[in-house]
């Protein structure tokens, strides 16, 4: 991925901001076993992680409409195929990785794999990614359900390439509005599908909204009608999750013309360089970290120990999968997988 900026050919610090969101997901989920709420603010700061998702879906939709607008990704076909290689292999690599952890805890944990006999058709909806259609969006790795979603926004954005550029951004507006009144409680209940892209939509629309505003300065009555229908999706809705996501692309709009004094700082250079393996990090930080949280917790350590052990081992554990996988099926002139 080769992010766009106001002020050069990349928004580098896109990578820093992947680097927080998953950072933050892994944060949640090497604490959210042993921390409770009512433990106190500290606690509720820990397990306020989860937000990092919906910093995800805005960068994705930035990315991907980037990514539509590039030569390489003209027809559908080209377009598809470049997010199957960078984004399945490794997803199912990963899968891999989490059984084979779980075998492997399994004499610890009283020889139980129980978690992962679920049957032919599940299993065959982990595979396609589809297991959200069956309200199993936590099946094997927590983190997946996302990236079902994910799938489903490259598709939709894939279809705009079989229409003349100049209907793009239309067919997104029309898409968007739908999502919006998806959003209010008078969408009828028999036209609710579980698992439809159109419940995140508009998250992953602030992106493309940040894009636009950014890089196409003459169409940003476009990018502020997106914003508008955010807004009023928040009202109608209250969505926490949401309103994550449009403060996200509203500070990648405020910070674009920032983006090399960040780049060049170093903490925004050490940001960035675990944004080149955010995506491992996202996709293995449970089946390792969430390990090593279970194994440590069953010792008297102070509460937190397990948590300060299983943060660093997540981020070598993905650092090892990016290198000896992920790495391997980045499409030519991309470090990213949106």
């Amino acid at each position: 991925m080769t992010p766009a900026s106001a002020t050069g050919d990349r928004y580098r610090t896109l990578d820093a901001w992947r680097a927080l969101a998953a950072m933050a997901v892994v944060v949640f989920h090497c604490t959210n076993a042993v921390v409770r709420p009512e433990m106190g603010w500290w606690a509720r700061a820990l397990l306020s992680g989860w937000a990092g998702v919906f910093v995800f879906f805005p960068i994705s939709g930035y990315c991907i409409l980037a990514a539509v607008c590039r030569a390489q990704n003209a027809t559908l076909g080209h377009f598809l195929t470049r997010r199957w290689r960078r984004i399945a292999p490794p997803y199912w690599a990963s899968i891999a990785v989490t059984l084979a952890v779980a075998v492997a805890a399994a004499p610890f944990n009283r020889g139980s794999l129980g978690d992962y006999q679920i049957g032919v058709t599940r299993w065959l909806s982990v595979v396609t990614l589809t297991q959200v259609w069956f309200g199993a969006g936590a099946l094997i790795n927590p983190v997946y359900w996302s990236l079902c979603y994910e799938e489903q926004f490259y598709l939709v954005m894939g279809l705009t390439l079989l229409a003349p550029g100049c209907y793009r951004l239309r067919l997104l507006m029309g898409v968007t509005i739908l999502s919006g009144l998806y959003h209010f409680a008078q969408w009828p209940a028999g036209l609710r599908v579980e698992g439809l892209f159109l419940a995140y939509w508009l998250e992953f629309s602030c992106g493309l909204a940040a894009f636009v505003w950014i890089r196409r300065p003459a169409q940003r009555a476009w990018a502020a009608t997106v914003f508008v229908i955010v807004a009023i999706a928040i009202a109608a809705s209250g969505s926490v999750g949401l309103m994550i996501s449009a403060a996200a692309a509203v500070a990648f709009i405020a910070l674009s013309k920032y983006d090399a004094a960040i780049a060049a700082t170093g903490a925004g250079a050490a940001l960035m360089s675990v944004g080149a393996f955010s995506y491992s990090l996202y996709l293995i930080h449970v089946p390792i970290g969430g390990r090593i949280v279970n194994g440590l917790h069953r010792l008297p350590l102070p509460l937190l120990v397990p948590t300060l052990f299983a943060i660093p081992g997540s981020l070598v554990a993905g650092w090892c999968f990016y290198a000896a996988i992920e790495r391997r099926f980045l499409n030519p002139g991309t470090t990213l997988p949106s």
